[in-house]
């Protein structure tokens, strides 16, 4: 028997073009399904993989990887990532290290780290390494109990960076990356306030820091201590700095309602305790005209996810 023929012809309104479109979830599903399994607060079942921050704590998810609160600098140096939720996963300790502005660093894998991310990290100079690198050192100032931690020895944070490629098209620019700093550390009461350029100092002076983290984003996410989600957006805005540049760095007094604004407060569920950052980076070898398609797309996916 011959098999009917079908008169519907195939056009490319009906047909995704690989290039530029997908037969799977839209972009704004995939992000707002890649958040809540980063955030989620309910274990579903034992054999859930999902990263579930506001589930499970970061000692959990390290469980099989760090079997004693204390080891030496070289062992912390030398901790290898694990894989959870579809991230790539690294254990951050900390350790006393001394003097006036940071007398407590964070201690990593940093040489496994640099190989996983050579290609997002494209240069010495790279804008993700450096956001990413601030963020961890903000670890070592706020993210942690100071009084738990000892001379020579590194202490589990705990924290952690969690790193995943998000695939937007069929081309290898078109990969974005997800980094996420998490502590369980006493958080953040103001981002709008700490999104501020400058230092702060370990008791919380000023409250300032994270724009560097910020600048060198494409799209900055942050928890605060009320539980709520902030969206920054470097691109759109002009973040004052604490130190007066054009008069060799002199510090300056911030005003008291200087900040940074929002562009969204968004849904996501929040992890009880500690502070969490997420930061998407645009591939470095993707043209201007790639970066501002990529960063569009995403802002519009983030926002839909606004309360």
């Amino acid at each position: 028997m011959t098999p009917e023929s079908s008169n519907h012809v195939a056009t490319h309104g009906s047909v995704p073009d690989p290039k530029q479109e997908s037969i799977g979830p839209d972009l704004e599903v995939r992000i707002a399904r890649e958040l809540r399994s980063l955030l989620t607060t309910e274990s579903r079942d034992p054999d859930d993989n999902a990263v579930a921050l506001g589930a499970r704590s970061l000692s959990d998810i390290f469980a099989q990887t760090i079997t004693t609160p204390s080891i030496s600098l070289d062992e912390a140096r030398a901790v290898k990532s694990i894989e959870v939720g579809g991230f790539t996963a690294w254990p951050i300790f900390i350790t006393y290290a001394g003097g006036h502005r940071d007398p407590y660093a964070p201690v990593y894998n940093h040489a496994q780290i640099e190989e996983r991310l050579r290609e997002f990290y494209a240069s010495n100079s790279s804008k993700i390494r450096g956001a990413i690198g601030e963020a961890i050192r903000n670890v070592g100032q706020h993210g942690h109990d100071c009084h738990a931690i000892g001379h020579e020895r590194c202490f589990f944070a705990p924290a952690a960076l969690f790193v995943k490629e998000l695939p937007l098209g069929s081309e290898p620019t078109s990969r974005v990356l997800i980094a996420v700093v998490a502590d369980e550390g006493g958080g953040i009461s103001d981002p709008e306030r700490s999104m501020l350029n400058g230092v702060g100092s370990m008791a919380g002076v000023d409250s300032v820091g994270m724009g560097y983290e910020m600048e060198g984003a494409l799209l900055y996410l942050v928890k605060s201590t009320k539980g709520e989600w902030s969206l920054f957006d470097g691109a759109r805005q002009i973040n004052p700095d604490k130190y007066d540049k054009a008069n060799g760095f002199k510090r300056r007094s911030i005003g008291e309602n200087e900040k940074i604004e929002r562009v969204a407060l968004l849904d996501l569920e929040a992890p009880p305790k500690g502070c969490q950052k997420i930061m998407f980076f645009a591939h470095p070898s993707a043209t201007s005209e790639e970066v501002r398609d990529i960063h569009e797309r995403l802002l519009g996916s983030l926002k839909a996810l606004s309360r």
